[in-house]
């Protein structure tokens, strides 16, 4: 069972917990008692484990496919490494503060870990500094690795097929009710390295506007200059 409602993206081991009970009575396990979410007592038996993926690959897969509950859980279990408690509030102290060890200082507002909420707002100067800060750090081969590839991969399988960025650009999509975005890297025909931002605000917003940011970005990647 999948779910994308705000509730679940929030707390999703209480949406879990239900799930889990239907999936037992489906096989004629009876639960007694009501559902509980928290930390089991010691000694407490291990019934059935599951180890998560690397982090690395979580996050991969995340931007990639741009999975909005992948990225709301990795925010907070950066919290939860670095502050003990797994919080969007500790998550976002710690990205501040590793920002900020970068160089770059962020200034705009999220509220949350996935983008999704309209009270997120960040300026493309932000993105832009994060992501030139980002070529400096020893994990930088795995982020661009895991962005979406212009007209192969992921959220960008369908896009800048035919142009210059095709097989060249990677970056990550950004697509709510009244915002599109795109982020991300390309080289031009001439070989130079480009970093980008684009964030267009619109209610609503145009349906020739995906067509018009790949226009721009395709522009960028067949110039010889």
């Amino acid at each position: 069972m999948w779910r994308t409602d705000p509730e679940y993206l929030v707390n999703p081991a209480v949406g879990n917990l239900g799930a889990f009970r239907a999936a037992l009575a489906a096989r004629g396990v009876t639960v007694a008692g009501g559902e509980r979410a928290g930390t089991a007592p010691d000694p407490t038996a291990t019934v059935a484990s599951v180890r998560s993926s690397p982090v690395a690959d979580l996050v991969g897969t995340m931007m990639t496919n741009s999975d909005n509950f992948y990225a709301e859980m990795l925010l907070k279990g950066v919290g939860q490494k670095v502050w003990g408690q797994g919080t969007f509030a500790n998550g976002m102290g710690v990205v501040h503060q590793l920002a900020g060890e970068a160089g770059v200082r962020l200034s705009g507002r999220a509220a949350d870990g996935s983008g999704l909420s309209r009270d997120n707002t960040r300026r493309p100067q932000e993105w832009l500094d994060l992501l030139v800060a980002a070529r400096s750090q020893p994990w930088f081969d795995s982020l661009v690795g895991g962005l979406p590839l212009g007209g192969r991969t992921g959220t960008l399988m369908n896009r800048f097929r035919g142009t210059p960025a095709e097989a060249n650009v990677r970056a990550k999509t950004g697509s709510v009710q009244q915002t599109r975005a795109l982020s991300g890297y390309l080289t031009t025909a001439g070989g130079r390295a480009v970093v980008f931002s684009i964030i267009v605000n619109s209610n609503p917003v145009p349906p020739e506007v995906i067509g018009a940011m790949d226009n721009v970005i395709s522009t960028m990647a067949a110039s010889r200059g």
